[in-house]
């Protein structure tokens, strides 16, 4: 049966447009399980998830989970477990991801760890447009699909150096660079870690009702920056930068990286 499964992906991705075989997996996940999209996201620092290569659907979904710091999966890679949601109405692991999600016509979702003994490398995530929990045969393509999608990632990786991915795979996560890049700024004006950074500034795009990709630009521009009020029991709150003649000039750290939501 196993065996079949992978028969049956292989078959569906040499019938894909050329690209990727990443991408080609995706797409020939969502077709065979008649799903609206499908994402492949990748574990950049053990525990925060993002895109590796996706559909058009998929990867809305996976840029929404990566704004957010919730979804499947980051749930399915952080628990190691598959995460099968058959109706996000009635979700309640993501309250801010799940009507979010609902708003890009998605109800259901399934997503499949990419682990093998204590390698963890990211999560294979299908998504459909009904809502409706998925039969054995579904299931066991998921899987299969997952386990292809994690032969690719090792196979692409193995010639990498530690803490550096594959080129394909790094092209998937462009769209992060800036909010990482505004993470390091953040991190450095509160001297606080980076993940810790990465967390505000999406708990003021959320209150803001912005999305994180512009509050970034905001942050980069130097439009505005993260202080700490003064008082021991004040928490770090976000103002427009005065400016080089007013406030230091600080510039983006050499390296960042996200961190736990």
């Amino acid at each position: 049966m196993v065996h079949a499964q992978r028969l049956k992906l292989l078959e569906a991705m040499a019938s894909q447009p050329t690209g990727p075989e990443t991408l080609r997996l995706c797409a020939a996940a969502a077709q065979l399980l008649g799903a609206a999209g499908a994402g492949l996201t990748i574990a950049v620092d053990g525990s925060t998830v993002e895109l590796g290569a996706a559909t058009a659907v998929g990867a809305q979904l996976a840029e929404l989970e990566f704004a957010l710091g919730q979804g499947p999966a980051t749930t399915a890679h952080q628990d190691g477990v598959l995460i099968e949601v058959p109706d996000l109405a009635l979700d309640r692991m993501w309250p801010v991801l799940a009507p979010a999600a609902m708003a890009l016509d998605l109800r259901a979702v399934v997503s499949l760890p990419l682990r093998r003994g204590s390698i963890r490398l990211g999560a294979l995530t299908v998504c459909w447009a009904d809502p409706g929990a998925r039969d054995d045969e579904e299931l066991g393509i998921a899987l299969s699909a997952g386990r292809l999608a994690l032969d690719l990632v090792l196979a692409m990786q193995t010639s990498q150096p530690d803490g550096q991915l594959d080129e394909i795979l790094a092209d998937g996560a462009a769209f992060t660079a800036p909010i990482h890049q505004a993470s390091g700024m953040i991190a450095a004006q509160l001297g606080v870690p980076v993940g810790t950074a990465l967390t505000l500034l999406r708990a003021r795009a959320f209150a803001d009702g912005s999305t994180l990709a512009d509050l970034a630009t905001e942050v980069l521009g130097r439009r505005l920056r993260f202080d700490t009020e003064p008082g021991p029991d004040a928490g770090p709150t976000a103002r427009p930068d005065p400016g080089p003649d007013i406030g230091p000039d600080i510039g983006p750290p050499t390296g960042s990286g996200p961190g736990p939501p």
